[in-house]
């Protein structure tokens, strides 16, 4: 059933709904946020997604990926900037959105990060030990940025029963951005949805100045 706890003039439990509810939103947020960046600066967005051999040692999914990030940094000369889950399904899947980045952190254009899916193929299989079959494509917005992303978090993201760990870049969005949404837009969230997220909308597509330890939010009007 969860917890219970005394809120305003009642009970509130907290169950099992409310909670996947919760993580549902927390998971909704940072893929939006990043996403919302990436159109913003003309980043091209892919997905991508990893399968493990029978045999595989699912602990070591995370570790494989990162020697695979790397190599792919290396052959093709610009940096990954990700959002990933790893799930249970099988031996172990990973399900990633990324979008390339030039090392000093500027945008590399539309038709930048290409990664070829033979090569993906037999280096993800080399790494493993025996994973061959892996999926790429570029991520389309047909209906819209946010059904996109509704459909990501409740296909690969949210929902499922062998979800190990949802993970991302530093530079998917910036750091410390999930510090900055407690505490200047959470509060705000719940008194005035629509108003709160045009706001952290507007502040995806602008800079951010941590200043003695304090956030101080300047939106690029002109």
């Amino acid at each position: 059933m969860g917890c219970v706890f005394l809120r305003y003039f009642g009970n509130f439990v907290i169950t099992p709904e409310i909670k996947e509810r919760r993580r549902r939103g927390r998971i909704f947020m940072v893929i939006m946020s990043g996403m919302v960046r990436a159109v913003h600066f003309h980043r091209r967005m892919r997905v991508l997604h990893l399968t493990s051999h029978v045999g595989y040692d699912m602990a070591c999914l995370s570790e494989d990926f990162q020697v695979l990030r790397k190599r792919i940094e290396h052959e093709f000369d610009f940096h990954m900037e990700y959002v990933k889950v790893v799930t249970g399904e099988g031996n172990g899947v990973i399900h990633c959105v990324y979008f390339p980045v030039d090392f000093d952190g500027s945008s590399m254009g539309w038709k930048i990060g290409f990664i070829p899916q033979r090569w993906l193929s037999e280096t993800w299989c080399d790494i493993t030990g025996g994973s061959s079959v892996v999926w790429i494509s570029d991520l389309h917005m047909r209906f819209g940025m946010k059904c996109l992303v509704n459909y990501l978090v409740s296909q690969y993201f949210s929902g499922q029963s062998l979800l190990e760990r949802v993970s991302y870049s530093w530079g998917w969005v910036f750091r410390g951005f999930r510090c900055l949404w407690r505490k200047l837009f959470a509060w705000r969230y719940s008194a005035d949805k629509w108003r709160c997220l045009i706001d952290w909308d507007l502040l995806m597509c602008s800079e951010l100045y941590v200043i003695q330890g304090r956030f101080k939010v300047f939106f690029g009007y002109g």
